[in-house]
């Protein structure tokens, strides 16, 4: 349930982002951002603020450790540390692409056990098999032919699962999605080999991606457009609709085409293409055309919901 703190609470969230301190979680980092104070648990009726402006106190009084929290923060894995524009983000769309590979993974597998449990089972009961090693040469035939047979979709399936296997894998190839069609548009203008997305998960499930190697203006625009695609839109000229089933039960999931790529169509189709090979197959709808209003209506439902647990933010980061 989300509390309603007011006005005043929301214009100090703005605030937040608009410098960088010293964050209390850990390891200690330099971030922009309300989330820093790691209030996500504090009670807040009059004795809990009471409690969290007396534990302000205290952090802002014991100067030594203070000073060590943020020599701790300022140090780098990487040889030249910077302020880094990061995507700060709960949610990737990881099920939709993991259901259809573990459907696809489980039901060849549950094909397999069952035919080459049924071909035993037969075996036994035709006549002319009347030794050990016929019964083997029967099932090894049985065996090849059926690795044949499923071995291509497996592969992919597999390729699939590993390369998505993971929030912060899903959230990677959604990335190169959204980069490569920026670059194809010449909206990201480096070289596609001299940039590359990356995604890490922290101990509380947030996702943080960003792009590297590719200028200011470049790094922001993506920004813009990943985050387009994660949070409920407003009004897209495209999305994404991806359908699976769970036994009788239908899915289906919705994802917004980035303001920025859905103003041709070619670019729609571009970025859905790259969207059906990187992350999982969906389908492009038009929202202008009469099916594609009953569709974004229906996709404005679901996002209804959805706003309530996905959160998205841009922030920086000392890195």
């Amino acid at each position: 349930m989300t509390i309603d703190l007011g006005g005043d609470v929301d214009a100090l969230k703005r605030r937040f982002y608009a410098f960088e301190g010293l964050s209390f979680g850990e390891p200690p980092l330099i971030e922009s951002g309300f989330q820093r104070l790691m209030l996500g648990t504090a009670k807040w009726n009059a004795r809990g603020v009471d409690d969290i402006n007396k534990m302000m106190e205290r952090g802002a009084a014991d100067r030594r450790s203070l000073k060590a929290r943020w020599h701790s923060a300022l140090r780098s894995k990487r040889a030249v540390a910077r302020m880094q524009e990061t995507l700060e983000s709960n949610y990737a769309p990881q099920g939709l692409v993991n259901w259809n590979t573990t459907k696809f993974l489980f039901a060849h597998s549950a094909a397999l056990a069952g035919m080459i449990l049924n071909g035993f089972l037969h075996s036994f009961r035709v006549t002319h098999i009347r030794s050990l090693q016929q019964l083997e040469l029967v099932l090894f035939v049985m065996f090849a032919l059926l690795a044949i047979f499923c071995l291509p979709g497996a592969l992919k399936a597999s390729l699939l699962l590993l390369r998505n296997g993971s929030l912060e894998g899903s959230m990677k190839q959604v990335g190169i999605t959204v980069l490569e069609t920026l670059h194809h548009m010449g909206v990201v203008r480096t070289e596609l080999g001299k940039v590359s997305v990356e995604a890490t998960l922290d101990q509380n499930g947030i996702i943080y991606c960003r792009l590297e190697g590719a200028t200011t203006i470049e790094r922001s625009r993506f920004l813009d457009a990943l985050r387009e695609v994660l949070v409920p839109p407003q009004n897209p000229r495209y999305i994404l609709v991806r359908s699976s089933k769970f036994w009788r039960l239908n899915r289906v999931d919705y994802h917004a085409v980035p303001s920025i790529i859905g103003r041709k169509r070619e670019d729609a189709i571009y970025f859905g293409q790259l969207w059906n090979r990187y992350v999982g197959y969906s389908e492009l709808v038009y929202t202008r055309s009469a099916q594609g209003r009953l569709k974004l209506l229906q996709f404005r439902a679901k996002s209804f919901a959805s706003a309530f647990t996905r959160k998205t933010d841009r922030i920086s980061r000392w890195e």
